[in-house]
């Protein structure tokens, strides 16, 4: 008996049923593709599958797959049509932006890995994920009595809706400091421009830490901005401070058209406030502090957003940026354990024989904070190393510098 399903299918884009995910507009609308023809073979519960996709150009695209199957199959581009041979991979990049597709649409390369399950003669699944390993959707094929007519009925991993989140990062402009505000969907690889943040307390951010899409918290490392105007005060602050009245950190609180900004550290707390992260749901701040040495907890009142010192932790030796450890609430620290070396370093960006002590430091919350070393190298592999991030579950580093011009990436299970 020849599987129904098996055959070539012009699959209807003018049905008010055909839609696909719009990722800006966070909703389903028209798919607008052109053209999308498949191509099933099936035999001895083998899925040989191939589908023409779009139109000017056209992608070919498939995935062999058996039934019931544990096994991932590479679902990949095989090749694109009219197109030729040395101009297909720029096709397939010009394609892939004009769609606006998340996937990745190179030669030879899988967008995805499925796996097909059969329910009975007239319905089946195709189970996929994305080339990250990242649940992508769910597509069930049903065939009509008549066998003439199919339908498909995709169900995304998160819902009709992806999740998204809000990134905040330093701007060190030109025009002067600020705060700005990107969106991300997760499962895609782009970042979407929302708003800039600029008001008088933001004077010289180092570090921010979001607390919800309308607010966060900002450290200022210096009184004086530098630059051509405030190039001589900020000169004078490095030779004759460090002064306790010249570090803070403020928070700022959004609309879509106004900020309001306040300093929230206790007064002379801080000699030059650097990496910021917060932790136990926004309830604790975490600050560090480049040249007391130390990384402060502070915690966050719930009404007024003011920090009332809780703890300080002193490592004996500089550091720089805050950051949180995937899937637990404990928190790295970056530092630079040769001062003299680092500093040295640093007016010789450039001078990449010159290598400088790197450490990285786990505060975690079970023992209360307790510093305990991560990672420590005398330079040869990262040198005056200011960020990182860890992935417990795979027990992988990474971590690059602010002069450095590579990152590393670090298995440390047997650490």
């Amino acid at each position: 008996m020849v599987d129904p399903f098996q055959g070539t299918w012009n699959v209807d884009l003018t049905s008010k049923e055909s839609r696909i995910w719009d990722a800006e507009k966070e909703t389903y609308v028209a798919d607008n593709i052109g053209s999308e023809i498949t191509k099933m073979k099936i035999e001895n519960g083998v899925q040989e599958y191939e589908v023409l996709y779009g139109q000017n150009p056209t992608l070919r695209m498939g995935y062999t797959s058996r039934y019931d199957s544990t096994d991932w199959a590479p679902y990949t581009v095989r090749g694109i049509e009219g197109v030729p041979e040395q101009d297909q991979e720029r096709a397939a990049i010009e394609f892939r932006e004009r769609t606006k597709s998340p996937y990745p649409f190179a030669i030879g390369k899988p967008i995805q890995y499925v796996r097909t399950i059969k329910v009975d003669e007239r319905t089946h699944y195709r189970i996929s994920k994305d080339v990250n390993g990242q649940a992508d959707f769910i597509l069930m094929r049903r065939m009509d009595e008549s066998q003439d007519t199919r339908s498909k009925n995709n169900n995304r991993a998160e819902g009709t809706k992806r999740f998204k989140i809000y990134i905040f990062a330093v701007n060190h402009a030109r025009d002067g400091e600020s705060i700005v505000k990107f969106s991300h969907d997760l499962g895609t690889d782009t970042l979407r421009f929302e708003q800039e943040f600029k008001h008088s307390a933001i004077r010289t951010p180092n570090a921010v830490a979001a607390a919800s899409p309308s607010s966060f918290f900002v450290s200022n490392d210096h009184y004086f901005y530098g630059g051509t105007l405030g190039g001589v005060p900020r000169h004078l602050e490095h030779k004759y401070g460090p002064f306790w009245w010249a570090s803070n950190v403020v928070h700022c609180s959004t609309t879509d058209d106004f900020v309001n900004c306040k300093t929230v550290s206790p007064k002379w707390s801080l000699l030059a406030a650097n990496g910021a992260v917060l932790v136990e749901n926004g309830t604790k701040l975490l600050i560090n502090d480049l040249l007391d040495a130390s990384t402060t907890i502070y915690r966050v009142e719930p009404q007024s957003n003011m920090l009332t010192f809780m703890k300080k932790i002193s490592h004996g030796s500089q550091v720089d940026n805050l950051s949180l450890v995937s899937g637990s609430e404990d928190v790295l620290v970056c530092a630079f354990p040769d001062i003299a070396k680092t500093w040295e370093r640093l007016s010789q960006p450039l001078n990449t024989s010159l290598h400088v002590d790197a450490a990285i430091i786990r505060l975690g919350k079970g023992d209360e904070y307790r510093p305990k070393l991560l990672y420590w190298d005398d330079g040869s592999l990262l040198s005056v190393l200011t960020g990182a991030a860890f992935d417990d579950k795979r027990q992988t580093l990474v971590a690059g510098g602010a002069i450095e011009q590579h990152f590393i990436v670090c298995d440390i299970s047997d650490a």
